[in-house]
């Protein structure tokens, strides 16, 4: 699989229309960024409850759990990164590791907001 990725500004009004995965970033510490935050929205407050649970509280620091055809939304998946607001070098690459896994023949639309650089 060839990756052609594309930056872009973050549309939070076309969310709910994009096909394929949408990967969003949640730290149960701290309230929910802009594009989780209105993702959680259209779902219904789907990712705040998958964000409060025992499950995602087990996860570490870059890995992620995955909400399949969520309500609400074209996506046929959403994928939740526990990621912290000042995350280091070795957790953003484990959250890449965790994305990557998860890619497919689908279009994969990388949320990435509220998240402070390195």
């Amino acid at each position: 699989m060839t990756l052609s990725p594309d930056f872009a500004a973050l549309d939070l009004t076309a969310l709910a229309t994009v096909t394929g995965r949408v990967v969003v970033f949640a730290d149960p510490a701290t309230p929910l960024p802009r594009a989780a935050s209105r993702v959680d929205r259209i779902t219904r407050r789907a990712v705040a409850r998958a964000v409060a649970s025992d499950g995602f509280a087990k996860l570490a620091a870059g890995d992620g759990i995955t909400l399949s055809f969520p309500a609400g939304m074209a996506a046929e998946a959403v994928q939740i990164i526990r990621l912290p607001r000042k995350p280091d070098a070795k957790t953003l690459r484990r959250a890449g590791v965790s994305i990557g896994k998860a890619l497919s023949d689908v279009p994969t639309l990388v949320a990435l907001d509220g998240t402070d650089p390195v």
